[in-house]
């Protein structure tokens, strides 16, 4: 086989995988009422069920069974699809596992009221200290804490300089909860 002919048959192929030519209701009448690639007939096929000697009730009964377990294949199908929303819901911080666009609204808009409240809006590393509690918020999920600002200072038992931060505890003695 020439190179040429090998490419064509390798997009033909392609082009029927991807064109919907077989739909799964063909792949399952061929499965389940055709012959396989060694020749067995089909579960649920006429020839199958002649060269048996299997009765017409038999064949229905064994046709109700495929119908249950296509059912319950179904279902486990929607639960997939469920995880999957379940994960995309997750992975944008919305939903059930993360914080809702509300939570996270409402979290900056009491940053943003603290900052106004201790006139913070020129203060250095602004923006650092934003990412920084911001961080400790989400691993709360933005529900819960207490936001607040600490001035610079000393520690009294170190005598190391502290510099300004914002704070968010989720502490109960500090949220009075």
């Amino acid at each position: 086989m020439k190179l040429n002919e090998l490419r064509a048959l390798i997009q033909e192929a392609i082009a029927e995988e991807t064109s919907n030519k077989f739909s799964i209701k063909d792949k399952l009448n061929n499965i389940l009422f055709g012959k396989d690639e060694k020749g067995v007939d089909g579960y649920l096929s006429q020839e199958w069920r002649l060269k048996r000697d299997i009765t017409p009730k038999e064949r229905s009964l064994r046709i109700a069974l495929i119908i249950d377990q296509l059912k319950n294949y179904i279902k486990s199908l929607e639960e997939v699809a469920n995880d999957e929303e379940t994960f995309v819901k997750a992975t944008t911080n919305e939903g059930f596992f993360g914080p809702s666009k509300k939570d996270i609204a409402d979290f900056e808009a009491e940053l943003e009221a603290l900052i106004k409240d201790k006139k913070l809006e020129n203060a250095p590393d602004l923006e650092k200290m934003k990412e920084k509690v911001r961080a400790t918020a989400k691993t709360s999920g933005f529900k819960g804490g207490k936001l607040g600002y600490q001035a610079a200072g000393t520690n009294k038992r170190t005598g190391n300089k502290i510099p300004p931060q914002f704070y968010y505890s989720t502490d109960s003695t500090t949220t009075g909860r």
